[in-house]
């Protein structure tokens, strides 16, 4: 009599996913036939400066800079978030073990890395993005002397990690991990909840389309995410529903040396870069490591 309830409930968290990117009537539902152009996109500057940086002091010849800030990105208890910082975080790998962010990175100017903090692991768009990388692992394993990553960072735990990556088998699995149910390391990156950010920075902002490889894609989503939403245990109807993981969002990130080349800040759930372009800056990002 107890299994029934607890299964259906667990099931419907469906509902909650999909409407949270209506959350106070910021953002509309992204579809897959959603047409959206990100190169002929215009950020309105009043309300972006603080989400996207790309520091021109160090990739100053760099032609697919986005923006031409120089600050970082805020923690959680104010201030700059610096390499030091991101590299003292804490994830956990495939196996259950924790690692330092900064082991898997590497330290020094000797190679460029990409670090990519998706959402949860049920969230489509977490499906996407991630998806939206692999296409490019031809490319990436041409620069694997160079470049490392890109270094995945979702919310879940062992055990849901593992489900994603037997779904995604084009992950690499030695550069996914997840952050705790305490959000801990989305916290010392400088992310947040997209429900909490300023009205101005996201009532404008349009989801890029979610591609998850066709019907194939879609019918491996749509039975598998139920398992991986960021659902505890512990949680009671009906927070159980509208669990916190449903909230957070990440960004993407390059990083050479002790300095943050690149940094791009989700406003909302979709709100991510063009993998390719990112993947351009680390290059160049890597060329002029090189000629140092």
């Amino acid at each position: 009599a107890k299994f029934l309830p607890r299964f259906l409930m667990k099931y419907l968290v469906i509902v909650p996913m999909l409407v949270s990117h209506q959350r106070a009537d910021r953002v509309t539902m992204t579809t897959s036939t959603m047409a959206f152009s990100f190169s002929s996109y215009t950020y309105p500057s009043s309300s972006c400066s603080q989400y996207r940086h790309h520091n021109q002091d160090i990739l100053a010849t760099s032609s697919t800079a986005l923006f031409s800030s120089t600050d970082g990105g805020a923690g959680a208890g104010g201030g700059t978030i610096t390499v030091d910082d991101l590299r003292n975080i804490s994830v956990t790998n495939a196996n259950g073990r924790v690692v330092k962010l900064g082991d898997i990175i590497g330290s020094g100017n000797e190679k460029t890395s990409i670090v990519v903090f998706l959402r949860h692991l049920g969230c489509f768009n977490c499906w996407s993005y991630a998806r939206e990388w692999t296409l490019l692992n031809e490319e990436l394993e041409k620069d694997k002397d160079k470049i490392v990553g890109p270094i995945y960072v979702s919310i879940g735990d062992e055990q849901r990690l593992n489900a994603f990556l037997d779904k995604n088998p084009n992950v690499p699995r030695s550069q996914m991990f997840v952050d705790g149910y305490d959000f801990d390391a989305y916290k010392k990156a400088g992310f947040g909840r997209f429900d909490e950010k300023p009205k101005s920075v996201t009532e404008n902002v349009t989801p890029k389309p979610i591609e998850l490889g066709g019907a194939k894609g879609w019918w491996t989503f749509l039975t598998s995410f139920a398992p991986l939403a960021p659902v505890t245990p512990d949680m009671k109807f009906p927070e159980m529903l509208t669990p916190e993981g449903l909230f957070w969002v990440g960004g993407t990130m390059v990083i050479r040396g002790d300095q943050i080349v690149y940094r791009w800040d989700d406003r909302i759930s979709g709100d991510h870069p063009d993998a390719s372009e990112v993947l351009a800056i680390a290059r160049d990002a890597a060329a002029m490591a090189g000629q140092k």
